[in-house]
């Protein structure tokens, strides 16, 4: 085997350090520190120190596939994939290695979560088990109109319409990079939206809108808004009480668009309540109920007579 220079010996992470060395001079700063944290990774890997001239296409593949089993995003995966893919090109036009390893290989698709929600029947059983009331309304809220955690405890006096029975979603409760709560935007500009109450729904916010010293719904006695450090784990404890399979705060959320859609609820008003971008969206989440719901679209269909 012939090489233009006498680098066979070289190692993954002696060629991805002497090609980011370069390729930093050729990108933005933003771009280079990811690079770097990519690289950074790698140095958890066994191929990190193999020799490059021994990598084999299934060497990689079996790292993208390690990641997609760690559940990391697709979109990381791929940056991965690129920091490779330009370190071992840049290595063959360097003369290192004959040719690249990183010709066809596959990026695993992305991990789908199969939504698991709670039936209206759990709900029930859950909402009857000794829990702090706070807890309790927020476990109701959270099923009746689809509001995440933290748009629920950000909720101010301001967002409710009693009139009209309707909620405006403005804000979330987040972290920041220091781990402190703080009241932010919502997850997405598509997350803003107005959500409609029912009568049970406007009653629960009605009491806290008159008890609240804050302009927050939910706050304590002195005024501070309630932070629900613990109410996954509570929903998780209060769960195994009821009998019910212990599931996250969040499938309370897929719960009311579950519930929505086999009520014959049309999916543009389940999107809408939800405040996703897109109707695509809302499909792909949901599409485990289209084969359900289409029983009403063959009932329809019987009750034609061309007779």
């Amino acid at each position: 085997m012939f090489f233009l220079n006498k680098k066979e010996n070289m190692t993954l992470g002696e060629l991805l350090n002497e090609w980011i060395e370069l390729h930093q001079m050729r990108v933005h700063d933003g771009t280079t520190y990811g690079y770097i944290k990519s690289i950074n990774l790698l140095k958890n890997y066994d191929i990190y120190n193999k020799k490059i001239k021994n990598i084999k296409g299934e060497d990689i593949q079996s790292i993208y596939y390690e990641f997609n089993k760690k559940e990391k995003k697709r979109n990381t995966i791929i940056n991965y994939s690129k920091v490779l893919n330009m370190s071992f090109k840049y290595a063959e036009e360097k003369g290192y290695i004959e040719e690249t390893p990183c010709k066809n290989l596959v990026i695993p698709a992305k991990n789908v979560h199969i939504v698991d929600p709670f039936t209206a029947e759990e709900v029930e059983k859950i909402l009857k088990v000794e829990m702090k009331e706070w807890t309790r309304d927020a476990i109701e809220i959270a099923f009746r109109t689809g509001l995440r955690k933290g748009e629920i405890f950000a909720l101010t006096k301001d967002a409710i319409n009693f009139e009209e029975n309707f909620i405006i979603v403005k804000q979330s409760q987040s972290l920041d990079k220091k781990g402190k709560t703080v009241i932010g935007k919502t997850k997405t500009p598509s997350s803003k939206r107005r959500v409609d109450c029912d009568e049970a729904t406007i009653k629960i916010l009605r009491k806290y809108y008159e008890n609240s010293k804050s302009e927050f719904i939910f706050s304590w006695n002195d005024g501070r808004m309630i932070v629900p450090y613990n109410i996954a784990h509570t929903l998780k404890k209060k769960c195994k009480i009821a009998g019910v399979r212990p599931r996250r705060f969040h499938d309370l959320r897929h719960a009311h668009a579950t519930f929505l859609l086999l009520n014959n609820v049309h999916i543009k008003v389940v999107q809408e309540r939800l405040g996703h971008a897109n109707i695509i969206e809302t499909l792909k989440t949901y599409s485990h109920i289209i084969p359900t719901i289409q029983k009403t679209a063959v009932e329809a269909l019987d009750k034609l007579n061309f007779d």
